[in-house]
C-alpha cells in the first residue's frame, strides 16, 4: 500500500519534471523560430523564464506533489504538440500519423486539452490536403486517432470488476447515504 502511494507520487514528480523540461524546449525551439534575430542568451532566458512559470504554479507544483494524472496527461500532451510541428514541418505521412496517435492519447489524459487537439488534427488533416493524399491519409490519421484512444476500452472492465475509484456509486455515496 504505502510502496504503491510513494511510486504514484514519485511519478507524478516525475513527469512533472519532464513536463517542465519539454516546455523548456519547445519555447526555446518556437523563440528561435519567431524571433530569428534574437541572441541565443534571450531564447534561453525565454525558455527557462516559461519553465520557472510553470514549475512554480501552485496548482502544477500540487499535482506534482500527489498521485494524479495531471502530469503524465500534461506531458503527453505536450509531446503530441511537438510531434503536430515536427509532423507540419516535415511533410512526411508518417510523422502526421504518430502525431494523430499521440493527439488521441492526449485526449485519454485531460479531456480539457480536446479543443486544442481538434485544431491541431484539422492542421495534420490540412497538411495531408495540400499534399493531395487525402484520400489515403485521413482514414489514416483518423484511425491513428481512434488507435490513441484505445486506453478507454479499460472504462467497461474496470467498472465491471470495480476496480479504481467509481465516481457515480462515489457521488451516490456522498449525497445520498441512505441508498447510495
Amino acid at each position: 500500500g504505502a510502496h504503491l502511494a510513494r511510486a504514484l507520487n514519485l511519478l507524478s514528480a516525475l513527469f512533472g519534471a519532464l513536463t517542465v523540461g519539454w516546455v523548456v524546449l519547445l519555447v526555446a525551439r518556437l523563440a528561435r523560430r519567431i524571433f530569428p534575430r534574437a541572441s541565443p542568451t534571450c531564447v534561453r532566458g525565454a525558455a527557462a523564464l516559461a519553465g520557472v512559470i510553470l514549475a512554480s504554479a501552485t496548482e502544477f507544483w500540487n499535482q506534482s506533489l500527489s498521485a494524479e494524472v495531471y502530469t503524465l496527461s500534461t506531458f503527453v500532451f505536450l509531446l503530441a504538440y511537438w510531434s503536430v510541428l515536427r509532423a507540419l514541418r516535415s511533410g512526411r505521412p508518417g510523422d502526421r500519423r504518430l502525431a494523430a496517435f499521440l493527439l488521441g492519447l492526449s485526449l485519454t489524459g485531460q479531456l480539457s486539452c480536446a479543443p486544442a487537439v481538434g485544431v491541431m488534427g484539422v492542421a495534420l488533416a490540412w497538411r495531408a490536403l495540400k499534399a493531395g493524399r487525402v484520400v489515403r491519409e485521413w482514414p489514416e490519421l483518423l484511425g491513428a486517432a481512434c488507435l490513441g484512444l484505445t486506453p478507454y476500452l479499460s472504462i467497461p472492465w474496470a467498472d465491471a470488476h470495480t476496480t479504481g475509484l467509481d465516481h457515480l456509486r462515489h457521488v451516490d455515496r456522498l449525497f445520498f447515504p441512505e441508498t447510495g
